[in-house]
């Protein structure tokens, strides 16, 4: 079976089917209970924001957090982050709020004409001209 171009910039619940809620409950919580935690309710939010950003076509967020540096998808529809590596612990363990730039629609549409998925890649620094301007260099309109 061929496999499916991909025709858009994806996010967590687009990479994994299935809403945040469901993520939370059938892959986070039981990765923190084999930590010995257990995750807050979502609406326990605190820390600073943690900015969005694109990485070879996909939605992610790094932890900022003591050195940790871990990457995950971001859910546009439910912008939380819930570090699994260090549980968000400098945070007393709350979801962090995730940054998504309220220009993601053009900046998808300016990553989704490059033909290759590595070079699918923003960061919250460029502007929509630093893409298109990057686009133009490549001979991408």
């Amino acid at each position: 079976m061929p496999v499916q171009p991909i025709t858009r910039i994806i996010d967590g619940e687009s990479f994994f089917l299935q809403p945040f809620q469901g993520y939370v409950k059938n892959v986070l919580r039981l990765g923190a209970m084999r930590a010995g935690l257990e995750l807050p309710p979502l609406n326990d939010v605190g820390g600073e924001p943690l900015a969005a950003f694109v990485a070879q076509g996909r939605w992610v967020v790094t932890c900022d957090q003591g050195g940790c540096k871990n990457r995950q998808m971001v859910w546009l529809a439910a912008p939380l982050y819930m570090c699994s590596n260090c549980w968000n612990e400098a945070t007393g363990g709350q979801w962090r709020p995730v940054e998504v730039p309220f220009n993601r629609h053009w900046i998808e549409t300016l990553l989704m004409v490059r033909p290759d998925m590595e070079n699918r890649n923003w960061l919250p620094e460029e502007t929509e001209r630093d893409l298109e301007r990057e686009n133009a260099e490549h001979g991408i309109i």
